[in-house]
C-alpha cells in the first residue's frame, strides 16, 4: 500500500512537471523557429529564450527543495537587514507605497536562503495583487520568543474558493506563475518550526503572518 501511494505521488509530480515545463520549452522552440526564419529578430528572441529558461529553472529549483529539502543551513544574521535588502531588490511601481515597521535590528538563527525566498514570495505576491496601486505594509515584532512577520497588501484579495487552494503545489491564478511559491514558503516555514497563516477579503486585500522561533 505504501509503495502504491509513493508511485501515485511520483506520477502526480511527473504530470505536474510535464505540464508546467511545457510552456517555457514551447516558448524556446518557437523563438528558435522565428530566428531561423527571421535572423533580424534574433536579439528579441534571445530575450524570450532567456526569460523562458529562467522560468524553467525556477520550477526546477522549487521542486528540488520540495522533493529533497535537505538539512537547514542555519546561520546567525540580522533579519531586519535581510528584509530591507529584499525590499530594495524588488521592482516596485511608483503607485505602490511601501510602509515598514521594523526594530532597529533583530538577530536570528535560521537558514537565510530559505527565509529570503519566503520573503520574496510574499512581497512579490503582494505587489502583483496591487496592479492598480495600493499600500504594502511589512512589520516585525517579537512575542514569547517568537518572531512575527506580517506582510499585508491592499490588493484584490483572495476568493473563498482560492483560499482553500493557495498552499497546494502547482496551483496558481497567474498566467506566468509556477504555483510553487506559497507551497515552498509553507514547507520552509514549517521546517524552521514555524507557521504561516493568512487573512483576505475580496477588494480589501490580504495579509500573511509568518511566525518563527528566533533560533530555529
Amino acid at each position: 500500500e505504501r509503495s502504491q501511494k509513493l508511485l501515485e505521488g511520483a506520477s502526480r509530480v511527473t504530470s505536474m512537471v510535464r505540464h508546467d515545463l511545457k510552456s517555457p520549452l514551447q516558448s524556446i522552440k518557437n523563438a528558435v523557429h522565428i530566428i531561423r526564419r527571421n535572423p533580424e529578430k534574433t536579439e528579441d528572441m534571445l530575450d524570450v529564450i532567456d526569460k523562458a529558461a529562467d522560468y524553467a529553472s525556477k520550477i526546477l529549483n522549487d521542486l528540488k527543495f520540495i522533493t529533497d529539502p535537505g538539512a537547514l543551513q542555519r546561520e546567525r544574521f540580522d533579519i531586519v537587514k535581510l528584509l530591507e535588502e529584499r525590499i530594495k531588490s524588488m521592482v516596485t511601481p511608483s503607485r505602490i507605497h511601501i510602509e515598514t515597521d521594523f526594530p532597529e535590528s533583530l538577530p536570528v538563527k535560521m537558514d537565510p536562503t530559505m527565509i529570503s525566498r519566503v520573503i520574496d514570495n510574499l512581497i512579490r505576491n503582494a505587489l502583483e495583487a496591487m496592479r492598480d496601486g495600493g499600500k504594502l505594509k511589512l512589520s516585525l515584532d517579537i512575542r514569547d520568543g517568537m518572531m512575527n512577520l506580517l506582510v499585508a497588501d491592499t490588493g484584490v484579495g483572495i476568493s473563498n474558493d482560492n483560499k482553500q487552494k493557495i498552499f497546494q503545489p502547482f496551483y496558481t491564478t497567474k498566467r506566468s506563475g509556477t504555483g510553487l511559491g506559497l507551497y515552498y514558503s509553507k514547507l520552509a516555514v514549517r521546517s524552521h518550526g514555524g507557521k504561516i497563516v493568512f487573512q483576505s477579503e475580496i477588494g480589501e486585500g490580504t495579509s500573511f503572518l509568518v511566525t518563527l522561533p528566533l533560533e530555529s
